[in-house]
């Protein structure tokens, strides 16, 4: 759980779900649905724990806690899993081609795009907007409806990877950060109010958004202080896809969305999502 940081992985799934409900006609629970969604989930573990295993030197240094570092699991292993998971992934999805080159960029990002922080963070956004627009690309559908919910979540996807660039710094600037965490809620908000039905989802997303920017200002930032930003940022997905499936008349699933953040907050406080 730890290797995958269990509490993330509600998150990849509540993107297909939450792309699910833009896509007119498509089914949330139909069996082609449920695949795409698996398969999001295994990619994203995959991603995890192979980001671990790249980084398995460097941790011994900075991250000795984490399972291949301090010798919970062996690299070798470690590097077995991802792989399963990458397999399963092709296994479960219906639109292999488009996964397949989403394992082709979290492979790049992993071992070799993000010893540049700027395109890696770039990556990330890409891929977290990939996996909102997968449920259309499957259903063939237009994608027009979807660029900006995609777009805006690769930008918040960028900001906050660009934000955990930070945590390990000896030193950080303000400025920046209060930067860094402004974007993702009011770009996120700002989305929400474009879709069709943005009442009352918009008043949510940008009174929580007030909310969380307020108490940043008040925040010495610091280590712990970035990964308290982080830790709610990441939580903030689910906040967004919810209510971007509440914006779009689609209630259960916005109702599921908004819940997962209960039990990935618990596995927060036991494992770190970051």
């Amino acid at each position: 759980m730890r290797l995958v940081r269990a509490g993330t992985l509600f998150s990849p799934a509540a993107d297909v779900l939450a792309g699910t409900c833009l896509v007119v006609g498509l089914q949330s629970w139909a069996p082609s649905s449920l695949r795409i969604l698996v398969a999001s989930v295994l990619l994203y573990a995959a991603g995890m724990i192979l980001n671990d295993h790249a980084d398995r030197k460097l941790d011994a240094t900075v991250r000795p806690e984490r399972p291949i570092p301090a010798g919970q699991i062996s690299p070798t292993i470690a590097w077995m899993l991802g792989v399963a998971c990458l397999l399963g992934c092709v296994a479960a999805s219906p639109i292999r081609a488009y996964h397949g080159t989403m394992i082709l960029l979290v492979l790049g990002y992993d071992y070799v795009i993000k010893s540049s922080t700027p395109v890696g963070a770039i990556t990330m956004g890409c891929l977290r907007g990939m996996n909102l627009l997968a449920p259309a690309v499957f259903a063939g559908a237009e994608l027009g409806k979807l660029i900006v919910p995609a777009t805006v979540y690769g930008i918040y996807i960028v900001a906050v990877t660009l934000l955990g660039a930070l945590e390990d710094a000896s030193r950080v600037r303000r400025r920046v950060v209060l930067g860094l965490i402004s974007i993702p809620p009011l770009t996120a908000s700002l989305a929400i109010y474009a879709q069709p039905n943005p009442w009352p989802a918009a008043g949510i997303a940008f009174g929580l958004s007030a909310v969380f920017l307020l108490r940043g200002r008040q925040q010495e930032w610091n280590t712990a202080t970035i990964r308290w930003a982080m830790t709610w940022l990441l939580l903030g997905t689910m906040l967004y896809t919810g209510l971007l499936a509440m914006s779009n008349n689609r209630g259960w699933e916005a109702l599921i969305i908004l819940a997962a953040i209960v039990p990935a907050r618990l596995i927060s406080r036991r494992i770190s999502l970051t």
